[in-house]
């Protein structure tokens, strides 16, 4: 999950991004202050962020690992039906 603010619009911001196990519990998490910016720029700077959080081993993080899956999936049956 990721997330930005900004106190004012625009006025100081940060952001923040967690990783959590299927059952909430944060297994990584960072937060940033990013100076005077607006609301918006604090949302993108929030996902920049959460690139620089470690991968999670899939037996930790298998609700993203399912997805990730799922994704091939999708569009290796869209490829054979088209």
């Amino acid at each position: 999950m990721v997330d930005g603010a900004a106190r004012g619009n625009p006025g100081e911001a940060g952001c923040g991004a967690v990783i959590c196990k299927e059952n909430g519990t944060p297994v990584e998490e960072l937060s940033r202050y990013l100076g005077h910016a607006t609301n918006n720029v604090a949302e993108y700077e929030g996902q920049f962020e959460s690139y620089r959080i470690v991968h999670v081993p899939r037996e930790e993080n298998k609700l993203a690992d399912r997805l990730a899956n799922k994704g091939i999936d999708d569009a290796l049956k869209l490829r054979s039906a088209g």
